[in-house]
């Protein structure tokens, strides 16, 4: 994990010094998912889980993902329930 943080950070120091005021900033491509997955292949000892794992219902199919339709599932472990809780004011 550390290195992880180190190549993100490297990352971010890098694309703000050539770009000191940007107006988009690329996470992604900086410090993003691909850069913990680079990290994580090379590590063979570590054991990476399907996304179904997490995310059985794509962004197609999020009518269909509700809790209850995986309670019997053993491949799911949590779920991403697509709630834009984020979005929602706190009260």
């Amino acid at each position: 994990m550390k290195e992880v943080v180190e190549v993100a950070l490297r990352n971010t120091q890098n694309y703000l010094s050539k770009n000191p005021n940007p107006t988009f900033f690329p996470f992604k491509q900086t410090t993003g998912p691909n850069i913990f997955s680079d990290i994580v292949k090379k590590d063979m000892t570590v054991d990476v889980l399907y996304p179904y794992t997490f995310l059985p219902c794509g962004f197609d199919a999020q009518q269909y993902c509700k809790p209850s339709n995986f309670w019997n599932d053993t491949r799911v472990f949590a779920m991403h329930e697509w709630t834009l809780s984020w979005r929602k004011p706190k009260d």
